[in-house]
Order: C-alpha cells, then sequence, then structure tokens
C-alpha cells in the first residue's frame, strides 16, 4: 500500500463490502502520535487539507462516493486510513 508493506481489513454488512482500512507495518513500534502525524502528512499530500477535523486528531476528506479519514483504534492502541462508502 503506497509501495509499503501493509496490513488491511475488509468490513462487511452483509455481503456488501462497506469499509477498507490499512495501517502501514513500516511504522511498527512508532509511538502512536508519530503514527498519526505520518498517515496526517500521506492524506494531505494526496488530497490537500481535510474537510472535517475533530478534537481528538482525526480528519477526514469526504467524497460524493464516501470518505477518506485516519481513525484511532482504542482497543489496539493503533491508527490506521478508513475508506468507507455509501
Amino acid at each position: 500500500m503506497l509501495g509499503r508493506p501493509a496490513a488491511a481489513r475488509l468490513s462487511f454488512f452483509r455481503e456488501e463490502l462497506k469499509k477498507f482500512s490499512f495501517i502501514l507495518l513500516d511504522r511498527d513500534g512508532a509511538e502512536p502520535d508519530q503514527v498519526q502525524r505520518h498517515y496526517d502528512e500521506i492524506l494531505m499530500a494526496e488530497f490537500g487539507n481535510p474537510q472535517e477535523r475533530y478534537p481528538h486528531g482525526m480528519m477526514a476528506y469526504i467524497f460524493p462516493w464516501g470518505r477518506i479519514e485516519t481513525a484511532f483504534d482504542l482497543h489496539n492502541n493503533q491508527w490506521s486510513i478508513l475508506l468507507s462508502w455509501t
């Protein structure tokens, strides 16, 4: 993903794919805030300034087909990039 090793997760609702998320594995061992900044830089380089920013650090890009956003999983203490569509 983006020319780097990554782990991906597919999320389905019934039999329909609704979300795709990934983490870049070359960031294993980095502090969560470093990973967040790295993911924000990647998205901003591709899409410019986000349409939404949340107080807890996440940001989102809204498109007619869905969203691309940074997401934090409290259970795994891990940032990811999430693509979801309607």
